[in-house]
């Protein structure tokens, strides 16, 4: 490991974790929990940093300070825990709501408005197929996510905050609900990025492990890692 490219090694896995949780769901419900929260946004922008920003950046740190990646975490409730997690999280966060919610955010806000006469179909087949191109290779999706996709990301994302501020769309008015902070909160579980950060914890700490911080793992994946462990405790049930 060389200490000269951790900060790079930072930069870069910590944009790859930014631009990973910044999905659709980031785009749809922040402005909606704005404009219910009205004048007292500063509420509001506090629910949603809680659930949305910092619990799934705290489940990434759980899962690392647990160890044996995010089966070590769920083990301790059950051994089958993780995979009960994992087959319901892919099958209804991520092919139930995540993806489709991706490709129909794609199609209404980045293309329609630029091209609408191009079938949802397409923008859906060229998207995934983007998709499966960067993350096909877990070897190397963070470095791609974090150099190309998010700087990419940011430029747009900082056009879109400075043209808000210089031009606003209007006046912030009374809040739509009784508690601001609460309703953010609880919108922002919907978001999905909490169990989206337990269940691709894996990803950045093999990435970081791969990279020579923390203990060497065999190039077969951190999904192997505390096997050993998994079966103890199953033999110890």
């Amino acid at each position: 490991m060389k200490k000269q490219n951790f900060m790079l090694d930072a930069i870069v896995v910590g944009l790859a974790l930014f631009s990973t949780f910044f999905g659709a769901g980031n785009l749809i419900f922040p402005p909606a929990v704005g404009l219910e929260s009205g004048s007292a946004w500063v509420m509001g922008a506090l629910g949603l940093l809680l659930s949305a920003i910092i619990f799934p950046v705290l489940s990434i740190l759980a899962v690392n300070n647990a160890g044996n990646g995010s089966q070590g975490l769920m083990i301790h409730a059950h051994r089958k825990l993780y995979n009960a997690m994992s087959i319901l999280g892919w099958l209804f966060i991520g092919v139930g709501s995540s993806v489709p919610r991706c490709g129909a955010t794609t199609h209404e806000l980045g293309v329609v408005n630029l091209f609408p006469n191009v079938s949802i179909w397409v923008t859906v087949i060229v998207f995934f197929v983007l998709v499966f191109f960067f993350a096909k290779d877990k070897d190397s999706i963070v470095d791609k996510l974090g150099k190309y996709l998010t700087p990419l990301l940011i430029i747009m994302l900082a056009i879109v905050l400075i043209k808000g501020i210089a031009s606003p769309v209007g006046e912030p008015i009374e809040p739509q609900v009784d508690n601001p902070f609460t309703s953010a909160m609880l919108q922002g579980y919907a978001i999905g990025d909490l169990l989206l950060g337990l269940m691709c914890a894996n990803i950045f700490i093999y990435s970081m492990r791969a990279k020579g911080y923390g203990p060497k793992l065999e190039k077969r994946g951190i999904n192997e890692v505390g096997q050993g462990h998994w079966q103890g405790a199953g033999r110890g049930q």
